[in-house]
């Protein structure tokens, strides 16, 4: 036989049984007063918001997210490269540098940024992974890898005029980064700019570094989370007419 889902005698004085088949109440599996249906639902929703809560506080990112800041999506200007002297050397964003690899130097793109670069002598295009800072000569805007530098035929002028346009964004992270102000072989040196730096900026300090038996010291300052952050204080130390690069902090 089927279940009775009828409603009760109507009436001034009477209660009215809504037929809602399979909800659970206190007198079994019947009929459901319009309380309880109500009583229910509310206990249903509130105990789905208390799993969607649990599960998004699992499932946060692990890192924070950072508004990118403004560049440039397409640049003209001159563009650089370099080679032997820097290979198989830690770059700026913690990667070896591998001279015929296809990556390039920038002083402001995010590390990781991938960018098209075309010789505008030749017309001769390359896509490259920003993963280094630089360059550090006036009036550059890029600083090629010797592998994208021979894919563009500047190798043998050394410079040239380059459009470079961002292809792929990345975002910014919790990944603590520092400004190099100055690199030194005579450590008298590196002490006079800390000394000079200490009077306006925190936290300066100096980090000694040996490459191919020869001895530099570099002076940093700061521990920023992000290269937003960082990009700030660079500034800042530019308009003081400093040279700067941020880098990854060891």
């Amino acid at each position: 036989m089927g279940e009775d889902w009828g409603e009760g005698a109507k009436g001034t004085n009477s209660t009215t049984y809504i037929p809602i088949p399979f909800i659970p109440s206190h007198k079994g599996r019947g009929n459901v007063t319009f309380y309880e249906f109500i009583k229910f639902r509310a206990s249903l929703f509130l105990s789905i918001l208390v799993i969607i809560v649990v599960l998004c506080s699992c499932a946060a990112p692990k890192y924070r997210y950072y508004p990118e800041p403004s560049y440039r999506e397409v640049e003209t200007g001159v563009g650089s490269w370099y080679g032997s002297d820097f290979h198989g050397k830690p770059t700026s964003s913690g990667e070896i540098y591998n001279m015929y690899d296809l990556t390039a130097a920038h002083k402001i793109l995010p590390l990781g940024t991938y960018a098209m670069v075309t010789n505008l002598d030749n017309r001769r295009s390359v896509e490259v992974k920003i993963n280094d800072r630089g360059p550090f000569v006036e009036g550059r805007i890029i600083d090629l890898s010797f592998g994208a530098a021979r894919a563009l035929d500047m190798v043998d002028c050394g410079i040239a005029m380059v459009r470079v346009e961002v292809t792929k964004r990345v975002k910014y992270y919790d990944i603590p980064y520092t400004i190099q102000v100055g690199s030194f072989r005579e450590e008298s040196n590196a002490l006079d700019l800390k000394k000079k730096l200490d009077k306006i900026y925190k936290d300066v300090y100096i980090l000694a570094t040996t490459i191919s038996n020869t001895k530099y010291y570099r002076v940093r300052l700061g521990y920023f989370k992000s290269e937003v952050s960082a990009q700030k204080e660079a500034q800042r130390l530019i308009q003081d007419k400093y040279t700067v690069f941020i880098t990854r902090r060891d």
